[in-house]
Formats: C-alpha cells, structure tokens, sequence
C-alpha cells in the first residue's frame, strides 16, 4: 500500500510549510539503505527530497552536516551510537547528545515498528527516552501485532508515551490480559480486550488493506509432502521428539528441554543436526532433492527461497544459488540480477528477506520455503516482497516444503492461528 510514499508526502508537506525542520526514520539496516534513499527518486513529487544514512563509516560526519538532508536515517541498533547510551543500572543518554539532536530533528519516523514491540529491549528504553524530542511521530508496520495484542504496548507508546494504552507494560497486561501457561508466565487476553484496545487506539491508527484499493495476484500455496529417506533418520527424529536425546554417528545428541528439542528436531527435517554449532551433521537430502525438482519443473522463473538453518544455505550453495544478507552493497547487486531475471534463483533467511527488498515483483511469482519459520511476521512480509503492488502475475506460488508428521506440520497450524489473531484485530481496527 506504500507506507513509505504515504510518508513521503507527510514530510513533504511539513517541509513546504516549514512546520518541521528534519525527520529522522529508524528502520531495519536493509531499509536504511535499500529503500528510504532511492525509493524518493522514483517519484517525481518526491525527487527533491534529500535523504542521508547514518550507518558505516562516514555518519559522523553525515549527523555533522545534518543542515544538508531533510531525512536521515540510521537502524536501531545504532541508536546507542546516536544518543550515547550506556545500559548499567538502567538505560541513561548522554546530555550532550541529546541536547544537540533537539536541534536538528522535530519528527520522528519509524519505520517497521514491530522491532520496538517488547517494552524490555536496550533499543526500546533508549527510544522511551527519546520520544520528547520529537513533537510529530509516526509509526509504519503491515503487521502490527504478528504474535498476540501484547505487541502493541511498545508501537502505541512511541505514538502518545502510554497515554491509550498506560504508560507501563505491567499496566497494560493487568488491564486486559490474565496470566495462564506453567507458572503464570503466558497472557492471554481478557474476552473483550480486542474491542477495547481498538476503541483506545483507534484515533492513532490509519488501516487501508491492499485488497480494498489494488488488483493484486492470488496467493496459492503448493504443500509439498515429504517422507524421511529410511528407518533410521526416522528413528532419530522420533528418539528427539519423545526422549529429547538421540544417537548419531557423531555421538549422542541431548536436548535441554523442549524447545530445544522442538528447534533440534527442525534441524533433522531440514536434513541436518548440529553437533556443537556451529558443526553439524547431514542427515539426509530430502528438501535439497525436492527443491532441485522444483528447480527444474520451473525452467528458469525467478524463484525466492527462504532458508531457517546455516547449514540450510551450505546444502543450498550445492545447486549454486546465490545468498541474499551477507552486505548491503553485495545484496543490492543480487536483488538487481534477480530483478532483471539474471538470477533464476536467489536464497535468504526471513529475517533479512522480509523487509526493505522492494521490486522482486517485478520478475518473481513463486516463492519456496526449505524451512517454515515459527515467526508470522518474517512469514508473512517475506511473501509480502512478492504478492505486492507492480506483479504483473496473476498468482503467486508459495511452495512449502513439509516433512509429513513432524514439527513442520505443527510450525503452519501455529501460523495460521497467528494469522487468524492478527486477521480479526485488524478487521476490528479497520
């Protein structure tokens, strides 16, 4: 729907009115560079405005010239660089710093603000105490609570320092979440927390939904069942599932608790298992022999492949697919050749491919997932690259590769209720 380009125009015209002197967005690394700076020169309306990086090594002297950009833009963990941060006994700024950045910027952008969902974080404290410098504020998110309404404490409180939702998480959850799980430690929400949570938000929130305004390709999914290649990695992947412990040629593999063992017997679907990280062992090809068949039935059309172990990419480097997140400069390059269809393929992890790699629409329709990840947002903003304003596609195939009767099956059931959660709030808030 063009967050960035809504923003655009906002700033635009506070600029002309001289209502505000500067902004400063605080974005994923990828979207720091990828997008803020060279989306503007695709508009006309836009062209004029002059956007710097404060990342690598010449944003000292980028902040020292501020005078010369109407936005600057700088990732969140440069934020302890930017304010002087130090975490010992609480969070404090350095004064001096803070004073010299009341001078320079009076709106704050945030771009992504799912990175500032947990309240506990260094990066959120250091922003809490940066919020009243900045007079004017927006937020930008497509999916503002992928984990439960527990995600919007921090979003909403960058908006209006606590004053809908209570300035203080403990606040927030005893008014409407109760505690349930082992020891109290999970919040589920109260029956009539949704409606009253959007009541108090909603004269901060504008929600426009893709569907209602743009004609965009239907997202089909292909669930490609697989089966363990014998018995014995079978036998592995059971002796883990049920006994936390299983033995391979390496030795004995043993499991500190379920998590643990849930995230162990991840590996073994994907055809591997770490020994002592970052060594592993392969246990078998299964998805790597699907994907080189998919590979092929495509013939050539782009495909995004989304990754969730190391020794994923390492198998993946095999068919010679190119790796997207290893720098700036070098994934710019790959997302460019991928664009133009130079690249037939090209692989990442959904943390890195999820946000700020805008135009693979223009040339990609099928998207493969060698590991589902349990995270709804990198899931949902990975196919999001795709399914997007400008695809000249129809439909978009999102291919899953699944190992029948495993954990993968259980990481999509996980999912689709997240996704159902987000579906409804947002239904609401709209």
């Amino acid at each position: 729907m063009g967050k960035t380009t809504t923003a655009y125009a906002i700033l635009s015209i506070l600029l002309k009115q001289s209502l505000i002197k500067r902004a400063l967005v605080i974005a994923p690394l990828r979207v720091v560079y990828n997008v803020w700076p060279r989306q503007c020169k695709e508009w006309k309306e836009f062209e004029h405005l002059r956007v710097g990086v404060l990342h690598g090594p010449g944003k000292d002297n980028v902040l020292a010239h501020a005078e010369s950009y109407d936005i600057l833009c700088i990732n969140p963990e440069g934020l302890d660089w930017l304010t002087g941060a130090v975490h010992t006994k609480g969070t404090k700024l350095d004064a001096a710093r803070v004073k010299m950045l009341r001078e320079i910027f009076d709106y704050l952008v945030v771009d992504e603000s799912t990175k500032f969902k947990d309240s506990g974080t260094n990066r959120f404290h250091v922003l809490r105490k940066l919020i009243p410098l900045f007079r004017r504020r927006m937020v930008l998110t497509g999916t503002i609570v992928p984990n439960g309404l527990l995600d919007l404490f921090g979003q909403i409180y960058i908006l209006d320092e606590g004053a809908a939702l209570h300035p203080y998480i403990t606040r927030y959850r005893n008014e409407y979440f109760y505690p349930s799980g082992f020891g109290g430690y999970t919040f589920l929400p109260q029956p009539d927390a949704e409606a009253r949570i959007v009541k108090k938000i909603s004269p901060l929130v504008l929600r426009l939904e893709a569907k209602d305004y743009l004609e965009l390709p239907e997202l089909t999914n292909d669930d490609r069942y697989l089966e363990f290649p014998d018995a014995k990695v079978k036998k592995i992947y059971t002796a883990m599932e049920n006994e936390l412990m299983a033995d391979i040629a390496d030795g004995r593999i043993v499991a500190a608790n379920a998590a643990v063992a849930s995230s162990k017997c991840r590996q073994i679907t994907n055809g591997g298992l770490y020994t002592n990280a970052p060594e592993w062992q392969k246990l078998h090809t299964v998805k790597l022999d699907a994907l080189r068949d998919l590979i092929e039935e495509l013939s050539g059309q782009p495909l995004l492949i989304a990754y969730e172990f190391n020794f994923d990419w390492e198998m993946l480097e095999k068919l010679k697919i190119p790796r997207i997140g290893v720098s700036p400069k070098k994934d710019s390059m790959l997302i460019q050749a991928f664009r133009s269809g130079a690249l037939p393929a090209l692989m990442g992890h959904p943390e890195s491919i999820s946000l700020g790699l805008d135009g693979l629409q223009d040339n990609c329709s099928h998207i493969c997932w060698y590991g589902i990840p349990w995270n709804l947002l990198h899931y949902k903003q990975t196919i999001e690259r795709v399914v997007r304003q400008g695809s000249k596609a129809k439909r978009v195939i999102n291919h899953r590769l699944i190992m029948r009767d495993t954990v993968d099956e259980r990481v999509l059931a996980v999912l689709g209720q997240k996704d159902k959660t987000q579906r409804d709030f947002l239904e609401l808030l709209k």
